[in-house]
């Protein structure tokens, strides 16, 4: 009995620390508005080490002692099966859009909170704690160092205020495709009415080139007759 209750808290604390661990991940994802946020790495961390306790289990279950020596069954084979899985996950993230690739970050994210996982799921803690702090360090402090310094591109974001919707759309989508801008988001907050005319608001993040005058182009932007409305909201290396 008391084997028993060890064996299943080991069990538990494997689990709980693969759920803390691709919980902390996973709320930095959420945060910056990932497609792959704070459940998905919560699942596929919990995941991955319910595959390992799993395995772990197996092994155990099919020791085989004689007097010579002791087989064991191939510890590999689940673990491997997680690798190939969580890699058709990611690539799942990935999107090609107009020459560019979104989602890497997030595919690999995917990636290595399944390691954690797996190391977890072993009972490899200090593994497991080292690997989650190093990816959080990754994602919080790397990423900003890139962006900052290894970059050649800066983003911007905006909010409009704007009528025909159709027309106007058409026109900034062309006009930021001939100077090379990419539209990281174009998001539609909402529609509401002036003197019976529908206006639409958006908030618009750009990917622009660092030679590129950036109050010259939103000057551009804003000169369109449909625009009613333009507030800066930020400027991020």
């Amino acid at each position: 009995m008391e084997n028993y209750l060890i064996e299943n808290t080991e069990i538990f604390l494997r689990i709980m620390s693969s759920l803390l661990a691709g919980g902390l991940i996973g709320f930095e994802r959420e945060r910056k508005g990932k497609a792959a946020g704070f459940v998905t790495n919560v699942l596929v961390c919990v995941g991955a080490a319910s595959i390992a306790v799993i395995q772990c289990l197996i092994i155990k279950d099919m020791l085989i002692y004689d007097d010579l020596s002791v087989m064991r069954s191939d510890p590999s084979r689940l673990i491997a099966q997680i690798v190939s899985g969580v890699g058709f996950l990611g690539a799942g993230a990935i999107l090609h859009e107009k020459g560019s690739v979104k989602g890497i970050t997030t595919a690999a994210t995917i990636w290595v909170v399944a390691a954690i996982g797996i190391a977890f799921g072993m009972g490899f803690y200090t593994l497991g704690c080292i690997v989650t702090a190093t990816v959080y360090f990754s994602i919080m402090i790397l990423k900003k160092i890139e962006l900052y310094f290894l970059t050649n591109k800066i983003r911007v974001n905006f909010y409009l205020e704007y009528c025909n919707p159709d027309v106007y759309e058409k026109k900034i989508r062309l006009f930021l495709s001939e100077k090379t801008i990419g539209i990281r988001k174009f998001h539609h907050l909402d529609v509401f009415q002036v003197e019976e005319n529908p206006v639409h608001r958006a908030s618009i993040e750009l990917i622009v080139p660092r030679y590129q005058n950036v109050d010259e182009l939103i000057r551009e932007i804003c000169l369109q007759e449909e625009v009613i409305k333009f507030k800066k909201i930020k400027k991020r290396v």
